[in-house]
C-alpha cells in the first residue's frame, strides 16, 4: 500500500509539475503575443502621425509659395541707440520686413515711419528684456506687430539680420 501511495503522490508532482510548466508557458506566450500586438500598433500609430505631419508640412510650404509670390523683402537702415537700462549699453540692429505685392508707391514712407517707430521701441527696452533666444524671440515679435499696425497691413513679417549689444 505504502508503494502504491507513494507513486500516487509521485503522479500528483508530476501532474502538478506539468500543470505549472504549461501555466508558464502559456503565461509567456501571452506576454509575447501582448508585447508584438503593441508594437505593431505604436509602429502603425507613428506612420499615421508621420503621414499627418508630412502632409502639414506640404500645405504649409505650398500656402508659403503662394505668399511669396506676391510679397517682396525690404530692408531697413541700420538702426544704432542706447538702451534705457543700462543707459552706457548700446544696440545696432539690421531688420527687414516682408511687404504685400499691393503696397504700392507708400512703400518709402512706409518704411521711413516703421524705421522711426522701431527706434522709439529700441529706446524704451532694458538689456534684460532682449538676453537669450527667448528674448530674441519677443523682440522679433513686438516689432513684427508695431510694423503690422504702423503700415497697416502691409507688412507681413519681420526678420531680424543682426543684433550687437555693446
Amino acid at each position: 500500500m505504502a508503494a502504491a501511495a507513494s507513486q500516487s503522490d509521485m503522479t500528483g508532482k508530476r501532474i502538478s509539475l506539468l500543470k505549472s510548466v504549461i501555466f508558464v508557458v502559456l503565461l509567456s506566450l501571452t506576454a509575447a503575443a501582448i508585447g508584438v500586438g503593441s508594437s505593431v500598433y505604436l509602429v502603425e500609430l507613428a506612420k499615421v502621425r508621420l503621414a499627418e505631419e508630412q502632409e502639414k508640412e506640404r500645405e504649409a510650404a505650398k500656402t508659403a509659395s503662394e505668399m511669396e509670390r506676391g510679397s517682396r523683402m525690404v530692408r531697413l537702415q541700420s538702426m544704432v541707440t542706447n538702451l534705457r537700462r543700462p543707459e552706457s549699453v548700446w544696440i545696432r540692429l539690421d531688420v527687414s520686413i516682408l511687404l504685400n505685392a499691393e503696397a504700392g508707391t507708400s512703400t518709402e514712407v512706409t518704411q521711413a515711419e516703421i524705421e522711426t517707430d522701431f527706434l522709439a521701441y529700441l529706446k524704451t527696452l532694458e538689456l534684460s528684456q532682449i538676453e537669450g533666444s527667448i528674448g530674441l524671440q519677443a523682440l522679433r515679435e513686438d516689432l513684427q506687430e508695431r510694423a503690422i499696425l504702423r503700415a497697416d497691413g502691409v507688412a507681413r513679417e519681420v526678420v531680424i539680420n543682426g543684433m550687437v549689444v555693446q
